[in-house]
């Protein structure tokens, strides 16, 4: 692991590392590496979980599993493309972001820009009462879903 290396062999002063996981990609696999498996001994700690939700594909990828797990794990969402999507729609995609996470950051972004970036970069919202809260939504220990 680069990352690994870097951080113990102080090559590199990191103040942190952002990780982009791209697309529709699971993030349980670098929660589980950064947070939940003692046994990597990873030398950094997850500090938050940013999604980007794109409003105009919402209803394209709604319900998919990995597409929830994003929203639900996540300690801040951007809505992406809010611009490209009406009032109405805008108001039902947030409803519906809120009803898999009430409690993260949901802020209206066009081309991800975000005017206070610092926010984002100084979060240290991922606790491990957030991390209990997901185990009870998905075990990070096993690739099994837990039906309710």
């Amino acid at each position: 692991m680069c990352i690994r290396d870097s951080i113990e062999n102080e090559k590199y002063a990191l103040d942190f590392i952002l990780v982009e996981t791209n697309g529709l990609a699971d993030p349980t696999g670098i929660i589980k590496t950064m947070w939940v498996d003692d046994e990597l001994k990873f030398p950094a700690s997850m500090r938050s979980i940013l999604a980007v939700v794109a409003a105009n594909k919402f209803n394209e990828h709604q319900g998919q599993d990995i597409f929830n797990r994003q929203i639900i794990y996540s300690d801040y969402i951007l809505l992406n493309h809010a611009d490209e999507v009406d009032e109405t729609t805008s108001l039902k995609i947030e409803e519906q972001i809120r009803e898999l996470n009430p409690t993260a950051t949901l802020r209206k972004t066009k081309y991800c820009n975000l005017e206070a970036v610092e926010e984002v970069l100084s979060l240290e919202t991922f606790t491990s009462s957030k991390m209990e809260s997901l185990l009870e939504v998905k075990d990070l220990s096993t690739d099994e879903e837990h039906q309710a």
